[in-house]
């Protein structure tokens, strides 16, 4: 499995500076299901998945509702 400093975001960095940008981070695990942020939010993060997968999902209006 690649590690982040085989990502291409920090594939043009010098291995030191990279280093230096992953220091910056806050190491995040998430549940199964849970929710890195809501639709809608205000960015206020980067977020670099190392390990598994993330689903982007949008509300969808069935009869008028939203599912």
């Amino acid at each position: 499995m690649p590690t982040l400093l085989q990502t291409e975001l920090l594939a043009g960095l010098p291995r030191e500076d990279a280093n230096e940008l992953l220091a910056l981070g806050t190491p995040l695990t998430l549940a199964s299901g849970q929710v890195l942020f809501p639709l809608g939010a205000e960015a206020q993060a980067l977020f670099l998945v190392a390990r598994g997968r993330i689903a982007l999902t949008l509300p969808m209006w069935l009869r008028g509702r939203e599912q």
